[in-house]
């Protein structure tokens, strides 16, 4: 028998994540004033032949699952009908065990990308970590997310116990839910740019064939806020930002421009393939740009979603990177007394200005590509750092303790050594 829910996220961030900014679309742009804006757009960029190249076109019949998929999400209250995702489970669950990358037709106006890894960790462990309601979405996806939120916590609570959980059987009928989570991603390295949105959640737990399934499925609910520029903190792989609150994006001679998503879909299928390893799967479709003009390309979403696959397999690995160990920070980070997260705070503001005085005077460049790389010293603003509010500290501290959990410590460990 069927058993679905509704939850909060996406989290292979996924979607929501995911949600990229602008970047690659603006190729051989040099700032000049002779510079054609149309015929910028209308470039393909060298990273795209790039991804075009791995990325392959989906089989039919995983793409007659697709669409089911995507009208499911469309459609309020829907009876979900496994036998009609068949192909898709199968496709995801029997792909080699690295990575592979997919583009998936377009849809709604949007182009789509999708990643498939294997995850070396049993399925409930990672639906443990991705849906425990002690974890926010941001404490483990800090490459993608900057905050995020639950409108009623209640909601939330229940769908995890009744999708997530051990105790789940395919003979248990779940109710439907649907509720709102905010979101707030970090900025593209690229274009520099983030955004806030709102979701809509939706969580599936059934037996598809043979394989155990969970897929997860966000909609955005309007279209996001104006963008604003902000950029990476050291190495990109750290996910480590500094956020301006400056309006526009981060690149030369188009920082007035304020860009927005418009709309944004995302399925993510986790599939307990073995005792100790899951298939996991995001497909996602966004339409994003101004006045407008769609000017997200599907290799823009693949190289996001590498980005966060990258992270979910390291935290797969990661033998402490259990949803107890990780609840636990989140528990302690939220209880500290604001002068202690202030202390804290101070050595990620050392940190921002210390990459920040590495970064003066260089000349640097997007490898193969004609535009600056999006830099600290194009946005960097002290007083930005002194009127944070406490909940994005908080969440500066949460995310930092999980990157030691993870052996990948940014400020902590650079302001310890001093």
């Amino acid at each position: 028998m069927l058993s679905y829910g509704r939850t909060r996220r996406l989290r292979a961030s996924i979607g929501a994540a995911l949600l990229i900014g602008l970047a690659a679309w603006l190729p051989g742009f040099s700032g000049g004033a002779g510079s054609s804006f149309m015929s910028i757009l209308r470039q393909t960029p060298p990273e795209e032949t790039n991804v075009a190249a791995a990325a392959q076109a989906l089989p039919d019949a995983v793409e007659a699952s697709l669409t089911y998929l995507w009208d499911f999400m469309a459609t309020t209250n829907a009876a979900f009908d496994p036998a009609r995702v068949e192909a898709v489970v199968s496709f995801i669950a029997t792909q080699p065990t690295n990575e592979s990358d997919w583009v998936p037709a377009s849809r709604g106006g949007a182009d789509g990308s999708a990643c498939i890894v294997s995850l070396p960790c049993a399925l409930e462990r990672i639906l443990a970590l991705s849906y425990e309601p002690g974890i926010p979405d941001y404490a483990l996806y800090a490459a993608v997310l900057r905050h995020s939120a639950e409108v009623d916590a209640t909601e939330v609570t229940d769908a995890y116990a009744q999708c997530a959980v051990p105790a789940w059987t395919d003979a248990v009928a779940l109710v439907t839910r649907k509720y709102l989570c905010t979101e707030e991603i970090t900025p593209n390295p690229e274009s520099g740019t983030y955004y806030t949105y709102t979701n809509v959640r939706q969580m599936v737990r059934c037996m598809v064939g043979t394989y155990d399934t969970l897929f997860s499925f966000t909609q955005m609910l309007g279209p996001s806020s104006l963008s604003k520029r902000g950029a990476p903190v050291g190495p990109p792989e750290n996910g480590l930002f500094y956020f301006s609150e400056k309006p526009g994006i981060s690149l030369p001679g188009l920082v007035w421009l304020q860009s927005q998503i418009r709309s944004s879909r995302t399925v993510t299928l986790y599939i307990g393939t073995g005792s100790n390893s899951t298939a996991f799967c995001a497909f996602t479709w966004m339409n994003a740009g101004w006045r407008g003009l769609n000017v997200t390309r599907s290799s823009n979403i693949l190289n996001t979603q590498k980005a966060s696959m990258h992270l979910i397999r390291r935290i797969a690995g990661t033998p402490a990177a259990t949803s107890s160990n990780v609840a636990a920070i989140v528990r302690t980070a939220l209880a500290m007394p604001a002068s202690d997260v202030n202390k804290e705070y101070e050595k990620y503001c050392a940190y921002v200005k210390e990459w920040r005085e590495k970064e003066k005077g260089s000349l640097l460049k997007r490898v193969n590509i004609n535009v600056n790389v999006n830099t600290l010293g194009a946005v960097f603003d002290p007083e930005t750092l002194l009127t944070m509010p406490m909940h994005y500290r908080r969440a500066l501290v949460i995310q930092e303790h999980v990157r030691e959990l993870l052996g990948m410590p940014t400020w902590s460990a650079e302001q310890a050594d001093k």
